[in-house]
């Protein structure tokens, strides 16, 4: 039977020393008066709707986006979110982190694709 030391995995899950920043963080409601405009981050933002829905645009895309949706949006991608539907306003917690980009590998191309994606519960 194998045996296993807890300090091991403790120290091979250990995130401390990661070298990742938050450089911005906020919470903000939005209603559907409030004047959307197109925003330009230098770093990875994240995302989380804490309640209601609307729509995010992302360079010249719109998709539905609703409570509990976690968005990641990599660096210098032109993104707004605004109010569409029935819904009065929405709650929004972001924050953005230095050092993080979301990718994926085309393996017939051999190339790094970028990717901007959300995730719904």
């Amino acid at each position: 039977m194998d045996t296993f030391n807890t300090n091991d995995i403790d120290r091979e899950n250990d995130i401390s020393d990661l070298g990742i920043k938050v450089l911005d963080s906020q919470k903000f409601i939005f209603n559907k008066n409030y004047s959307s405009r197109i925003q330009f981050h230098p770093f990875t933002y994240f995302y989380f709707l804490i309640n209601g829905e609307g729509k995010l645009s992302i360079e010249n895309e719109s998709i539905d986006v609703r409570q509990n949706d976690l968005i990641i949006i990599n660096s210098n991608i032109g993104h707004t979110m605004y109010i569409d539907g029935n819904f009065d306003n929405c709650e929004v917690i972001g924050f953005g982190v230095e050092s993080i980009s979301i990718s994926s590998v085309d393996k017939k191309k051999i190339a790094l694709i970028q990717l901007t994606f959300f995730i719904q519960v």
